[in-house]
């Protein structure tokens, strides 16, 4: 009786996984870097809701494949499908958001809406360390 095994070749060498992190840019951006992207498939998606909670100063990101859902961005993904990104102008702005006060990268945890269902959130700090 010999064994089976299922292998499945590693390819990614020198990908980025320990970073699993939403990052915010100064031009108004999030970025899904390699570790957050890859662990979380999100190149499966093409849309974000972004949603905001004032009191604690979390944002929400929903990730879909719903066009029709109102308030979704657009996700571009990066050609290599290793990070993705959207950039939300108007989303700073509404809530009155600053993004250069909160440049740096936050790792996500999850949460299950009520409304939702499975959402990633991250808590706005000033300046966060880019690590």
């Amino acid at each position: 009786m010999s064994e089976e095994f299922n292998f499945v070749p590693f390819e990614d060498v020198g990908g980025k996984f320990s970073s699993y992190t939403i990052s915010i840019a100064t031009h108004s951006g999030f970025g899904f870097n390699s570790g957050f992207y890859k662990r979380e498939n999100i190149k499966q998606y093409s849309r974000v809701k972004l949603s905001y909670d004032k009191n604690k100063k979390a944002i929400g990101f929903y990730f879909t494949n719903d066009e029709t859902l109102r308030g979704t961005c657009k996700i571009t993904h990066s050609k290599n499908k290793n990070s993705g990104s959207v950039v939300v102008r108007s989303f700073f702005l509404a809530n009155n958001i600053n993004p250069a006060e909160y440049t740096g990268k936050y790792t996500p945890k999850s949460y299950e809406d009520s409304k939702m269902g499975k959402l990633f959130y991250i808590i706005l700090e000033k300046n966060v360390e880019d690590t």
